[in-house]
């Protein structure tokens, strides 16, 4: 008789669609900033909903084409609107902000959907 098949899991970091993001200040004065990210999906599958979390000093008084679902202190989540929320493959989003502090002080400790990347 054949041997049995062991079926192999996939690890859950390798299901979920690797990403790129990139931050870029577009102003800065004195007192605050005005940044953009950009989240380019490197996979060939849709990321059907994407949350991004990463701690950040400054702190954003407005943001469009996303939105903050919870602040902790310095730690922000951020999710996509409906319109925005998925990521074809292939393709990427934007979204902005403006933010009262330095524009020296980029993301730190990004994570998104649940994985670390460097920004």
């Amino acid at each position: 008789a054949p041997a049995p098949v062991t079926p192999i899991e996939t690890p859950l970091e390798n299901q979920l669609g690797s990403a790129a993001v990139s931050y870029s200040v577009a102003s800065s004065w004195d007192s605050g900033l005005t940044a953009n990210m950009a989240i380019e999906n490197t996979s060939d599958a849709a990321i059907e909903l994407w949350t991004l979390e990463f701690t950040f000093a400054g702190d954003i008084q407005s943001i469009w084409d996303a939105e903050i679902v919870s602040r902790d202190g310095d730690r922000y989540v951020i999710t996509g609107l409906s319109w925005n929320s998925s990521i074809a493959a292939g393709s990427q989003l934007a979204f902005g902000f403006t933010a009262a502090g330095s524009a020296e002080d980029g993301p730190r400790d990004v994570v998104f959907n649940g994985t670390s990347v460097t920004v």
